[in-house]
């Protein structure tokens, strides 16, 4: 059986679908089959990261719906022979209720199942992280989005999500040493009050090359990252850069 992932944040802006768009592609570039399914009812954007926006009829809504087959609404991703995406529903706020017996449906036929939860603590949040084994909690090395992940990381331990982790994305370590507001990186760290799994810089040029779906061409720095926390999700003994 596959394994859910929820890739979630208190906070919009730091980044999350990003990060799911470039965490699927990493874990299928180990040979593992992935699933990536957009929660964010409205404001979907998995299918542009992914390059499958053109070939969208259908989306989760109408799979839940029935106006269209499961097989119908799972879309591949170009040049990557295991990645796969739902898109949200274009207005429909999916419950957890109905979510999770589907995502449930699905867990034999892949390796993984990415949730990518739209921003906030609302209903979206909830269909994510129920379902899910495991949580990212992503935020920026700010005081309010560590402030908004310990908040997360609370209402995880309500529903006794034990496997939560926390990715720090848009990560730039010049930017951050000026800051000073959060003192170190241990301290940012330890205001979560969450186990660290990924570091990821900033890299505004990969969210182009998502845009054009197929493959990253090239050499980019936040895609290796992205890569040293898929090796981790797989159990991979995989160390930090030195920051």
């Amino acid at each position: 059986m596959g394994k859910v992932i929820a890739v979630v944040s208190g906070k919009g802006g730091v980044g999350k679908s990003t990060v799911s768009a470039g965490l699927g592609r990493a874990l299928s570039e180990n040979g593992k089959r992935v699933l990536l399914i957009d929660c964010d009812a409205g404001l979907r954007c998995l299918d542009k990261l992914t390059g499958i926006g053109e070939t969208l009829v259908y989306d989760l809504g109408d799979a839940l719906k029935g106006s269209c087959t499961v097989n119908e609404v799972i879309y591949p991703v170009e040049d990557y022979e295991n990645l796969f995406v739902i898109p949200a529903s274009q207005s429909e706020v999916i419950s957890e209720t109905i979510l999770t017996p589907f995502v449930n449906s699905l867990k034999e036929y892949y390796d993984y199942i990415i949730m990518d939860s739209p921003a906030g603590l609302g209903t979206g949040f909830l269909s994510a992280v129920i379902p899910a084994d495991t949580v990212l909690v992503v935020t920026n090395s700010d005081p309010i989005c560590a402030a908004s992940a310990n908040t997360v990381r609370l209402i995880l331990e309500k529903f006794d999500k034990k496997d939560k982790r926390l990715i720090i994305n848009r990560f730039n370590g010049t930017y951050f040493k000026k800051l000073k507001a959060m003192g170190d990186l241990d301290s940012m760290i330890d205001a979560t009050g969450l186990r660290l799994i990924g570091l990821i810089p900033e890299d505004p040029s990969l969210i182009a090359e998502f845009l054009k779906g197929g493959r990253v061409k090239g050499k980019s720095e936040t895609m290796m990252a992205l890569r040293r926390v898929a090796s981790r999700i797989e159990g991979a003994y995989t160390p930090f850069p030195f920051v």
